[in-house]
């Protein structure tokens, strides 16, 4: 069990003296016997339990049902949620972004090493009867593993799978995953990406055959969106290196950008690029190739 808010608990340590502290202010009030009260010494007669439940049921009725009923409103407020998906949900369909952006490093590696990370706690966490396939969204949606229940398979998939150095297709690799739902089950789509691709609002995340499982960066990427190498009229020897760089985070930043061929740096130097902005940038190229 995953509780969403689970320092919600802590207002037991207040709510609880407090249901005490007014149950001892209580009138005692006068003694009424009514129909009620025949009925329940009739029960306790005819089944009778420990003189110390007896009593605590007796004297305590309404101090129980009140902790009780706290004790619920707050675990409500905690926001349970299962920690695990798997089991009744029916088969998964897992997607994969592969579009270069998950190339992006944070604190803790690469967003795609987090990816990685969560496919594989995915299936750890499958039941032995359910299946997963597994599509990859690359420039080309495809299916990289058909629906198994091989967990070791599906795991050497996990480890082999590397990010692209082009866009992806997310959003038509989700809308093709869709197409192997067994209609009226409860087969999901589950998306693991940073989120950074066209069309991702569009997407209906609060529907319960689409989960979305968000790692680190969204769209926070600065990143080389165009590279062309040509030759030039003349001389024969001379070439143009021709680079685009975007900046797609909403503060300007500085980057350093380096341009290798082989062994051979051919540039080295450090972007000043404005929000939203794209750098286009030339370099002059003279050798053998």
């Amino acid at each position: 069990m995953l509780w969403g808010s689970p320092f919600s608990f802590l207002l037991l340590l207040g709510a609880v003296p407090l249901i005490l502290f007014l149950h001892s202010l209580r009138p005692k009030g006068l003694k009424v016997r009514t129909t009620t009260l025949f009925l329940w010494e009739r029960v306790l007669k005819e089944r009778p339990v420990g003189k110390r439940l007896g009593w605590l049921l007796k004297k305590n009725l309404l101090l129980i049902l009140q902790i009780l009923i706290v004790m619920i409103l707050i675990a409500a407020l905690a926001d349970p949620s299962l920690l695990h998906y798997g089991a009744p949900a029916g088969d998964a369909v897992v997607v994969v972004d592969l579009s270069a952006s998950m190339k992006a490093r944070g604190r803790s590696g690469s967003r795609f090493d987090d990816a990685r990370k969560e496919f594989l706690s995915l299936i750890d966490s499958m039941p032995s009867d359910q299946r997963m396939m597994v599509i990859g969204a690359g420039p080309i949606p495809r299916v990289l593993s058909p629906f198994t229940t091989d967990k070791r398979r599906l795991k050497d998939l996990g480890r082999t799978l590397r990010p692209t150095d082009a866009p992806a297709q997310v959003k038509e690799a989700i809308l093709f995953a869709h197409s192997f739902l067994k209609r009226g089950s409860r087969d999901r789509v589950v998306v693991l990406s940073d989120g950074a691709f066209d069309g991702a609002e569009e997407l209906p995340w609060d529907s319960p055959h689409l989960r979305l499982i968000r790692v680190e960066g969204r769209n926070q990427n600065v990143g080389i969106m165009g590279f062309e190498f040509r030759r030039l009229p003349t001389p024969s020897n001379h070439y143009e290196i021709m680079i685009n760089v975007k900046n797609f985070t909403p503060r300007p930043v500085q980057t350093p950008l380096t341009l290798t061929m082989g062994e051979r740096t051919l540039a080295q130097q450090k972007l000043d690029i404005g929000p939203q902005e794209s750098r286009v940038l030339i370099y002059p190229y003279r050798g053998a190739l």
